[in-house]
């Protein structure tokens, strides 16, 4: 039996053009590879590994975004507690992007669009019937990428020596 808050992350969502399972990481632009691997180091860690909680919250300090590691670790938190079945986040050094890595970057982009629109204002064509948690932790990041100048869906320039210059944790 599925526990009551259960939600799938499948194709509900409608897929981003530009996001797709299997696209490799060189295709994607700067905010796009930042956020994967950023999403692949707080999932891999997120028991709550020191080393790895040091390494984004100095990636995203360096973006001038300080708040950028917690709202990673909640959203993977409320991801964790929410979805009923494995997901796909894998190494950091994987080369291409997982069907949940493009349905949340898809995700991500579509809640960007909406700019500062107050989460309740936020059009019915947008509800992809997540737990209302995992909205708002949705929503805080797209906004925090907002603000920092990192938007998803713009410019695919495939900045391939970008995935090989990140530092990962293994």
């Amino acid at each position: 039996m599925k526990p009551t808050n259960y939600v799938e992350l499948t194709e509900r969502i409608p897929a981003h053009p530009s996001y797709k399972p299997g696209q490799s990481m060189e295709t994607l632009g700067f905010p796009e590879q930042f956020v994967v691997w950023a999403v692949r180091i707080g999932w891999a860690h997120h028991s709550g590994s020191r080393d790895a909680q040091m390494l984004l919250h100095g990636a995203f300090d360096k973006l001038d975004m300080p708040e950028g590691a917690e709202l990673i670790g909640d959203l993977i938190s409320r991801l964790g507690a929410t979805i009923a079945r494995p997901l796909a986040f894998p190494c950091p050094k994987w080369r291409s992007l997982t069907g949940d890595e493009a349905r949340l970057l898809s995700f991500l982009a579509a809640l960007q669009s909406q700019g500062d629109m107050p989460f309740d204002e936020c059009p019915a064509s947008l509800d992809m019937r997540w737990p209302s948690q995992l909205w708002r932790a949705s929503h805080r990041l797209a906004l925090a990428l907002s603000a920092s100048g990192l938007y998803l869906g713009i410019g695919f320039g495939g900045s391939g020596a970008f995935p090989n210059s990140m530092p990962s944790i293994h």
